[in-house]
């Protein structure tokens, strides 16, 4: 009757065992190092069984493994997809809503630019410029008329200021332009305080009437100069105000003698140019 293995002859046995099988691993490892060196040579190797499993179970954890990497990896790309689309979405969103933004800042400029349009004050020429009496004492003239400027607009005018001039010569095309665009110099200097003073005097505040919705003031007109001035006879003049916005704004106005109108005292006519208002911010 066999003895029972007692637990050192079981341990060696483990032991012998053990090291039978890493001399088989390692011999192995060494043809497979051969195998790679010379690949010209089909040697098959059959590894021990245990040798086999082992590499078995490592190739398959690798096989694993790899496809738990390709799954992360796709997973990762996939996100950033995610990402990029949700990004662009939110550029594309933003940019149509800057878009209709400045869609809606369009719209409310317009509708205030139109209020206030509506709502401003407009002063201009009610009665046009009318002569009186032209009394001739050579080499002079005094002239005298009269006209009106009134608010048709819906809002009050302020700083209202009206001056008149007459063109030295109408001829030349370049000095009537001069003394036309002149014309609002002196009424835009007074309404808004910046007439030009000597040094050391104070520079006086803006200065001017009031005119509500549908209210006039007349203009006199006391003018001399010489017995030139009467052949053309023609008129020019501007009235600036401010508006309740307070806007500044300019009407000229311009009235010559009717062409064949040889009276001492003629009707006067508008001239074909010379008669406009400042282009409106508010429009």
């Amino acid at each position: 009757m066999q003895r029972p293995k007692t637990p050192i002859q079981k341990a060696l046995e483990k032991i012998q065992e053990h090291i039978e099988t890493i001399a088989k691993y390692c011999e192995a490892k060494e043809n497979k190092k051969q195998e790679e060196l010379d690949r010209t040579a089909k040697v098959e190797v059959r590894l021990p069984v245990e040798v086999s499993a082992y590499y078995e179970a490592e190739n398959g954890e690798r096989r694993i493994q790899n496809r738990r990497d390709t799954v992360r990896f796709w997973l990762e790309v996939g996100g950033l997809s995610v990402a990029v689309i949700l990004v662009c979405l939110t550029l594309g969103t933003l940019r149509v809503f800057q878009g209709q933004l400045q869609e809606m800042q369009k719209q409310t400029k317009a509708t205030d630019r139109n209020f206030r349009r509506d709502e401003r004050s407009w002063v201009g020429l009610d009665v046009p410029v009318t002569l009186d009496a032209i009394a001739v004492q050579a080499p002079r003239v005094v002239i005298k008329g009269h006209y009106s400027v009134k608010n048709f607009g819906h809002g009050p005018a302020t700083k209202i200021n009206s001056q008149y001039g007459m063109f030295v010569d109408p001829t030349d095309k370049t000095v009537a332009e001069n003394e036309s665009q002149g014309a609002c110099d002196g009424p835009i200097d007074f309404a808004t305080g910046t007439v030009p003073v000597a040094g050391g005097l104070k520079q006086p505040p803006p200065l001017g009437y009031t005119l509500f919705p549908n209210q006039g003031h007349d203009e006199l007109i006391d003018y001399t100069a010489t017995t030139d001035y009467l052949n053309p006879l023609r008129f020019v003049g501007c009235i600036a105000y401010v508006d309740q916005f307070k806007v500044l704004h300019w009407t000229r106005f311009c009235m010559e003698r009717k062409l064949g109108d040889l009276r001492q005292v003629p009707e006067l006519a508008f001239c074909a140019l010379y008669n406009d208002t400042d282009p409106d911010e508010t429009q």
